[in-house]
């Protein structure tokens, strides 16, 4: 695995800067959840599965 170096200020900054979106994405990467999220999106692309709306998720 190759070597980076990271300043720890930039990269804080850098986090700092991402709104909620764009903290969760790689947040669920990291941890185990990330590979079942993967090939949820895929089905989700290919139209193998039907994506809920809001009123039918929640029943509104």
């Amino acid at each position: 695995m190759p070597e980076i170096s990271v300043n720890v200020k930039d990269l804080a900054n850098a986090i700092n800067k991402l709104n909620q979106e764009q903290i969760r994405e790689p947040a669920f990467l990291i941890s185990g959840s990330g590979k079942e999220l993967e090939f949820r999106k895929k089905d989700i692309l290919q139209k193998k599965v039907e994506i809920l709306s809001r009123e039918q998720a929640f029943d509104v």
